[in-house]
């Protein structure tokens, strides 16, 4: 709440992205500015300093994640065959470019559609043209979008309303 017409509310906008890291720390700034140990000055750079900070894992490390994930849900979830989990990697790393390319590009609300249509699209004529009768193509693609179903939102979004975070509860 403003006490006075000096006083003045910041918005830090950040890339598109999961960095539970930066989620912990953020809330736990939350706190520790709710219960009146940080002023709003030394909250305000602490937040840049959250915001500003290189991610945990190098961006390498988060691509390979995009594969390992695709690969793992198409073998696990979608009774793909390994030919099948080879496709869902290789998309799922598809996927893992165009989201890293999101955050330095304004997707607005259209990164799943874009990622959706390009994995579908190439998944498509791969399975119907190059391997006939090889490759599954619902197991492929949708081992290859599942980092971008909405279960790990709604599961965290559940996970932080138990918690009481004031983030992103």
């Amino acid at each position: 709440y403003a006490t006075s017409a000096a006083d003045s509310v910041t918005m830090h906008t950040v890339s598109a992205g999961l960095d539970v890291s930066r989620l912990d720390d953020v809330d736990m700034l939350a706190k520790a500015a709710a219960a009146g140990e940080l002023d709003v000055d030394a909250a305000d750079r602490r937040l840049v300093e959250i915001v500003n900070r290189e991610p945990l894992y190098p961006v390498w490390v988060q691509q390979a994640a995009y594969g390992v994930c695709g690969t793992s849900c198409s073998l696990l979830f979608y009774g793909g065959a390994w030919a099948d989990a080879l496709l869902a990697g290789m998309g799922g790393l598809i996927v893992g470019c165009i989201c890293w390319l999101a955050g330095r590009v304004d997707f607005g609300q259209s990164l799943e559609f874009v990622c959706a249509f390009v994995i579908a699209a190439l998944n498509r004529v791969l399975v119907t043209s190059v391997y006939p009768n090889e490759l599954c193509f619902f197991g492929s693609t949708l081992g290859a979008l599942v980092w971008l179903f909405p279960g790990l939102s709604i599961t965290n979004a559940v996970l932080e309303i138990a918690a009481s975070s004031p983030i992103a509860g």
